[in-house]
C-alpha cells in the first residue's frame, strides 16, 4: 500500500518487450512473519535479464532499482557489479590508493588551471587598459589632426587673400 511507488502492473517491461519485468517482492518466499518487512525492503527492485535491460528500465522509471541475472544492481544514481565473491582487502586498498592518486592528480591539475585562469585574467585586464590607452591616444590624434586641418584651412585662405592683393 505504498503510494509513492508505481503499481506492480505499471512496471515497465524488460528490454521493451511484451513481458513485464517481475518485482523481487513477487519472487521472494519465506516465513510469513518476515515477508511483510522483506517485501517492504525490496519493493522497488525489479528483476531483468541483462544490464542493457536494466539501463532501459531505470531510464524509463528512475525510482526503480534493476537487478540482473548476473547480480548487477543498477539504480538511477548508483551501480554495483555482480560478483561471485567480494573483493579482497588488497583489491579494495588498491582501488582506494588508485582513487587517492587520481584525486591528487586532479587537485594539482585544478590548481594549475586556477593559476592559468588568474594569469589570463591579469593579461586580459592589462590588454583592456592598453586598448583604453590607445583609444585615448587615437582620440587625441584625431583632435590634433582636426586642429591642424582647421589651421591649414585658415592659412590657405589667408594665402589666397594675400595673392589677390598682390
Amino acid at each position: 500500500a505504498d503510494q509513492a511507488r508505481p503499481a506492480i502492473e505499471d512496471t515497465p517491461s524488460a528490454g521493451g518487450g511484451g513481458t513485464r519485468a517481475p518485482r523481487v517482492a513477487e519472487l521472494v518466499r519465506g516465513p510469513r512473519e518476515l515477508m511483510e518487512a522483506v517485501r517492504h525492503l525490496v519493493r522497488d527492485i525489479v528483476v531483468v535479464g541483462t544490464l542493457e535491460d536494466a539501463e532501459a528500465l531505470v531510464a524509463a522509471e528512475p525510482g526503480l532499482v534493476a537487478v540482473t541475472a548476473d547480480g548487477d544492481l543498477l539504480g538511477a544514481h548508483f551501480a554495483h557489479g555482480g560478483s561471485a565473491g567480494a573483493p579482497s582487502l588488497l583489491e579494495v586498498q588498491a582501488s582506494v590508493d588508485e582513487a587517492a592518486a587520481t584525486l591528487r592528480d586532479l587537485d594539482a591539475h585544478s590548481k594549475e588551471l586556477a593559476e592559468a585562469q588568474a594569469r589570463a585574467t591579469d593579461t586580459r585586464a592589462q590588454r583592456a587598459a592598453l586598448v583604453e590607452e590607445l583609444g585615448d591616444l587615437r582620440r587625441a590624434a584625431d583632435r590634433a589632426k582636426s586642429a591642424v586641418s582647421g589651421q591649414l584651412g585658415r592659412l590657405s585662405g589667408q594665402a589666397r587673400g594675400a595673392e589677390g592683393e598682390a
